[in-house]
């Protein structure tokens, strides 16, 4: 055991971190567990693999634990005293899996909250820390299942989608139903958006934040970057031959509509029956998300997804994404191609470029400059020129009609070297009409 792992406090987290043969700490866990230690609120940013989840629970655990020791917990209730929101049910369960597995040393009871099942549980058998998406976590608060009074720390995991996508009236609200005005706000993201603070002060009020960034430079240059530029009838024919000669270990494709998801994934497993193969997106039950997710991460090769699972999960055998679509966000793309590369492994981003990309390309090749959580090539975009090259031919060719109508005379007859061709049509139909 590194004596950097000194900075835990309890034998049992030491012990933890044995069996999981944790041997040092990332930089955000050095930082992080000192400082949370200390009390305050933080908005951590580090890159995606950097050990965010645990740079969390562990400090944070261990505050309860010596609270509990020493008496000082005065509880309210059965309501837990950690609460970590997640904005998806895949990276709430990731959240969980790691909060039991400290726990089990650490001897707390960790519950996730689903759905209603688990509302009405709740508030019966309660909890030390609660794991949920945010709008679970209100709709068990509405109906009286669930109590924050005894809440001393509230972490947003993801906190960057969490702010800026749709998450923020929950948020609010669930701020509200924390009755410990000292309570710990903790803020944990890969990525700082241009509205990230302004939108936190809406959330939080004035309540002030230490900013802590990390780099970790060792782990920034092992993705690799391949664009295919293509016809957008041409991606099906692409994908299939992807697959064939350069979809090597586990990987996710990506695609934005889920509504197209099972129709690309149907085509796909038609044509290669024996790849184990699975997709997922939004629009499917939970049970369904769960079998998928689960299925996937134990024995599948094969992804397809929307961008529901490109945000905070940890695939540690996952070696390729390809970008069937390039997202609607920009933001989104880096988010993907963190989902390889992870721990220093080596990765692959694949991505399909249209000529119907250009605007998204600029978008994202603005965000991989302003971001520091993973070192991406920009995307080159083929059709820019071509496009630029079209519009000023347009651009000309309307001028000139313009200036071709301003000099024809009032009731002047056109001429097939003067007059556009729209011209020549209305003239004759204008003669046909005389006769």
């Amino acid at each position: 055991m590194n004596k950097s792992w000194q900075i835990c406090a309890l034998s049992e987290t030491l012990q933890f971190l044995i069996e999981k043969g944790f041997s040092e700490p990332t930089e955000i866990q050095k930082l992080a567990i000192c400082e949370i230690k200390k009390g305050g609120n933080f908005e951590f940013f580090s890159p995606t693999g950097s050990g965010k989840t645990l740079a969390y629970l562990i400090p944070l655990c261990e505050k309860f634990k010596i609270a509990e020791k020493n008496n000082e917990l005065k509880k309210m209730g059965s309501g837990p005293s950690i609460v970590v929101l997640s904005p998806t049910r895949e990276l709430a369960e990731q959240i969980t899996q790691d909060a039991r597995s400290l726990s089990h040393h650490l001897k707390l009871k960790v519950r996730k909250i689903d759905g209603p099942k688990d509302w009405t549980t709740l508030g019966k058998k309660g909890c030390d820390l609660l794991v949920g998406v945010t709008g679970n976590v209100l709709s068990a608060i509405k109906k009286g299942n669930l109590s924050l009074a005894n809440t001393f720390a509230l972490v947003v995991d993801e906190a960057d989608q969490m702010l800026e996508g749709g998450f923020k009236k929950d948020l609010v609200e669930i701020k509200k139903q924390i009755r410990n005005e000292k309570a710990q706000v903790i803020l944990m993201s890969a990525t700082e958006g241009l509205l990230f603070v302004p939108l936190r002060s809406e959330i939080f009020g004035n309540i002030p934040f230490h900013k802590i960034a990390v780099e970790i430079n060792h782990l920034l240059p092992q993705i690799e970057t391949f664009n295919i530029f293509l016809g957008v009838k041409e991606k099906m024919p692409m994908a299939k031959e992807f697959i064939k000669k350069e979809a090597k270990g586990q990987g996710i494709i990506f695609i934005n509509k889920k509504e197209e998801i099972e129709e690309i994934f149907n085509q796909l497993k038609e044509s290669f029956p024996s790849k184990r193969m699975f997709f997922i997106h939004g629009g499917m039950s939970p049970k369904e998300r769960d079998v998928a997710y689960n299925s996937f991460l134990n024995d599948g090769e094969i992804l397809v997804a929307s961008d529901i699972m490109a945000r905070g999960i940890d695939l540690k055998n996952a070696a390729w994404v390809l970008n069937y679509d390039l997202p609607f966000e920009a933001i989104y793309y880096i988010h993907r191609s963190g989902r390889v590369g992870r721990g220093g492994k080596k990765g692959q981003v694949y991505n399909m470029v249209t000529s119907n990309d250009s605007e998204i390309i600029s978008r994202i090749n603005e965000s991989i400059k302003g971001q520091t959580a993973l070192k991406l090539t920009t995307i080159k975009d083929p059709f820019k020129a071509q496009k630029e090259k079209q519009m000023k031919f347009k651009a000309k060719q309307e001028q000139g009609i313009i200036a071709i109508k301003k000099e024809r005379r009032s009731g002047a007859k056109g001429s097939f070297k003067s007059t556009p061709r729209y011209a020549r049509i209305k003239n004759k139909s204008k003669k046909k009409g005389k006769g």
